[in-house]
């Protein structure tokens, strides 16, 4: 009778665009084709006054609980899109930039405003004129209501043109930049261990999952925080164990 040893197979699903974070500098990526959810962040009123923000008064300040997005131009085209809450309606309003060179650009100008609104609607729609291939835009989500917990989402709804995930811009905390780093098994304990590169900007928790007795078939073990150690111990598996066949 053959003898085949069990070995661990292991994947991070990695859960994007939840922390509840972002600035200027840092800000969320916006990908057409799917619907992109942000967290509210519980941030207070807008501190930063180095951009113009179009509509809204008081040159910013009455903005509050804020989520930059950034979209990267794939396609050339004008591109729609449609924000609302993910829960009860609220009242979020926006400013969008652009074009512009990365979306790292900060100290954004009244010329960089290409659509703004500060109104009392509950939904929004966000005009993208003419964007060409190679160039970004910015989004600043404002939560008017106040709502102190919660989240949106954006999604394009028209236009010809499309937004992806630039790689022009290696943005810490896209999945395809984590890497798994080992896996590998403790001979004191005899169990399997995973561990991976942690990111500390996009990245609010890892779902571990293990390939089960049918191959190619996984099944969530575990939830792994960011803020907690970038490995985990299998301690159900035992590596030793043969499997007959």
């Amino acid at each position: 009778m053959k003898k085949i040893y069990s070995v661990l197979f292991l994947v991070i699903l990695f859960s994007t665009k939840t922390i509840a974070q972002s600035n200027c500098s840092s800000p969320f990526p916006f990908v057409s084709g799917s619907t992109n959810t942000y967290v509210i962040p519980n941030s207070g009123p807008l501190t930063d006054m180095s951009n113009d923000y179009g509509c809204f008064p008081g040159t910013g300040s009455s903005a509050q609980d804020v989520t930059w997005i950034y979209l990267g131009i794939c396609s050339s085209g004008n591109i729609l899109i449609y924000i609302s809450s993910a829960g009860p309606p609220i009242d979020l309003d926006f400013v969008a930039w652009g074009p512009l060179t990365a979306p790292t650009n900060c100290g954004l100008s009244a010329s960089d405003v290409v659509d703004c609104s500060f109104s009392t609607a509950t939904t929004e729609t966000v005009t993208i004129p003419t964007a060409l291939v190679g160039q970004y835009y910015k989004i600043m989500v404002s939560n008017f209501s106040g709502t102190p917990s919660g989240s949106f989402t954006l999604t394009q709804t028209g236009g010809t043109g499309d937004a992806c995930i630039s790689t022009l811009y290696a943005c810490p905390g896209i999945v395809p930049t984590q890497q798994i780093c080992q896996v590998t098994t403790n001979p004191t304990l005899n169990q399997n261990i995973i561990i991976w590169e942690k990111d500390t900007n996009y990245t609010a928790s890892y779902i571990i999952q293990k390939e089960t007795t049918t191959m190619g078939v996984y099944a969530t073990i575990a939830t792994v925080m960011n803020n907690d150690t970038s490995a985990y111990i299998d301690s159900v598996s035992n590596p030793m164990i043969p499997i007959r066949m």
